[in-house]
């Protein structure tokens, strides 16, 4: 676990407090046989930044090969949770840490007086002004989307800045959410300065469009240290 406050990647691991910038490579533009239609794993990290999936479940010759090893080395830049990471047992609601592990991605947000409808075959919900999140710990609804007006804790969605013009909901502490182990964790917009998240994962625009664009049912996010 590493408890610095500098959590914009990537950084160089040389000097992990030099926040933020080294360099950022987009994605290359994929032709459509390259991307096989299977649940791949995303890396965010510390230090790294956002990785791509490594496409080596297939054969590939000529440009396609070219292509694939670039894909191997681009790392996007993310920022991660103002808490630094923590093992998801250990983290808490408001600690501002993001939760180490695997997480899947369950459904699309979009703010329709903003975007289109983003490109991807994962679920999507357009936003309202009524859509909230509770994060009241000892309320039945924990870490569950409301509507609002809503009487507990909870987050708007719908938000006078950019950061959930697009949101990614992520699998952690769902189906029967645990009191207190943290709620909302989400993959969203990150902020123009890059500050640090309150446990989220962001991302440019351009690249959580370009992971959604290859996205299918049973992809994973994995945060790591």
């Amino acid at each position: 676990m590493h408890t610095n406050n500098c959590h914009a990647g990537p950084i160089a691991l040389k000097n992990p407090c030099a926040c933020p910038v080294t360099k950022f490579f987009p994605f290359p533009s994929l032709h459509p046989r390259t991307v096989p239609a299977l649940p791949k794993l995303w890396r965010a990290s510390l230090y790294d930044g956002l990785r791509g999936p490594g496409l080596t479940n297939r054969e590939t010759s000529g440009s396609d090969a070219r292509e694939t090893s670039a894909l191997r080395s681009v790392a996007h830049r993310c920022v991660l949770g103002k808490g630094g990471v923590k093992a998801a047992k250990d983290k808490r609601e408001g600690d501002g840490a993001s939760p180490l592990g695997v997480w899947r991605l369950k459904w699309v947000y979009y703010r329709p007086d903003r975007l289109a409808r983003p490109r991807t075959a994962l679920p999507t919900v357009p936003l309202s002004p009524e859509d909230g999140w509770c994060d009241a710990v000892e309320h039945p609804l924990y870490n569950q989307p409301v509507s609002l007006p809503f009487p507990a804790s909870h987050e708007r969605l719908w938000r006078e800045d950019h950061a959930y013009d697009l949101i990614v909901v992520l699998n952690h502490n769902d189906g029967t959410p645990k009191r207190g182990l943290g709620s909302a964790i989400f993959w969203h917009l990150a902020q123009p300065d890059w500050r640090p998240t309150e446990g989220c994962i962001a991302v440019t625009q351009n690249t959580l469009e370009i992971v959604l664009a290859r996205a299918v049912m049973g992809d994973q996010v994995e945060i790591c240290s």
